[in-house]
């Protein structure tokens, strides 16, 4: 069974692509470190709207490195708790929708 991950908690945004039998199939992880240092620390606004900005990417490019289509993803996990208001749920949308029996991850643009 291959399972997207997806982890948006604090200043990193990661992706990964687990299969049971093969093992890990591909990964990505885009650090907010620059981001946040201006200001001595994770401003959590600033986080979120970043997370809500690399997600997808990172993911169409999780895929694309393990050469597997969405429709081949059988359930998603993602992170359930975090630091600010909007961390979590920025990675609910696209794993429930790896939960789907078909289709690519949620905010997909069509043909994409």
């Amino acid at each position: 069974m291959r399972v997207l991950g997806i982890e948006t908690s604090c200043d990193e945004t990661g992706v990964a692509l687990f299969d049971s039998e093969q093992g890990l199939l591909g990964h990505a992880l885009h650090s907010q470190v620059a981001l946040h240092a201006p200001y001595g620390g994770v401003v959590p606004e600033l986080a979120s709207r970043d997370h809500v900005r690399r997600t997808l990417p990172l993911v169409r490019a999780v895929l694309e490195q393990a050469g597997a289509a969405p429709a081949r993803v059988a359930g998603g996990a993602s992170t359930v708790a975090g630091d600010g208001p909007h961390s979590a749920a920025t990675a609910r949308g696209p794993s429930r929708a790896a939960d789907r029996p078909s289709g690519p991850p949620a905010g997909t643009p069509p043909g994409a």
